[in-house]
């Protein structure tokens, strides 16, 4: 049991494996990042981190969100159009991630940052 994050797993390691379990390439990546940035105390590569964070979980939504619209229209689809789109999406999301997002970067920058 924890109270006010005393007594429970760092929000470092949390982080962590919430990443490894839901994005398994991206995470790893994400989860080396995170490591180098906590362990080096860089405030910038910390909030890079926040922010790549940030875009993987957007980029899962656009995705969720454009499997719920119904394909098909005057063209048929293609692979090359599926990869277009996916990497749309990414870049999409990464931007929307260094504009601000959703606030979760900043609120993940917060929690992981060395307390002083």
């Amino acid at each position: 049991m924890t109270v006010n994050g005393i007594g429970g797993p760092s929000p470092l390691k949390l982080a962590r494996e919430a990443v490894k379990s839901t994005v398994p390439g991206e995470g790893q990546e994400f989860a080396r990042v995170l490591e180098q940035a906590a362990k080096s105390a860089d405030d910038k590569k910390l909030k890079g981190a926040c922010q790549q964070m940030e875009a993987l979980f957007l980029h899962q939504l656009l995705q969720r969100m454009r499997a719920t619209v119904p394909k098909g229209g005057l063209f048929p689809e293609d692979n090359g159009e599926e990869i277009f789109r996916d990497m749309l999406d990414g870049e999409l999301a990464m931007q929307m991630s260094k504009a601000g997002g959703i606030g979760l970067a900043e609120m993940l920058y917060q929690q992981l940052k060395p307390q002083k």
